[in-house]
């Protein structure tokens, strides 16, 4: 089954919410409105074919974009942000 791709601005937002990055946040980064990323998320996941955030980012980790480092100790939640693909 064809997939449509991910523009430009879909793929900045998709690795900032992997990231653990909050709407807030992204949208500073990016000089964005709220909106925005709202409606980006959204198309992502009906693009990715997911319904939730946990499918969100498990689809992600499918995809290569998030990395999980498995050797950073024992607390999961030690770092405020993963790593992600560029």
């Amino acid at each position: 089954m064809y997939q449509k791709p991910l523009s430009k601005r879909e793929r900045q937002i998709m690795k900032l919410l992997l990231a653990e990055y909050r709407q807030k946040e992204i949208c500073d980064l990016l000089d964005i409105h709220p909106n925005t990323v709202c409606s980006a998320k959204t198309k992502i996941m009906e693009k990715w074919g997911v319904t939730t955030m946990v499918g969100f980012v498990k689809e992600g980790i499918k995809r290569k974009y998030l990395e999980l480092d498995e050797d950073e100790g024992h607390d999961p939640y030690a770092h405020s942000r993963v790593g992600f693909s560029r």
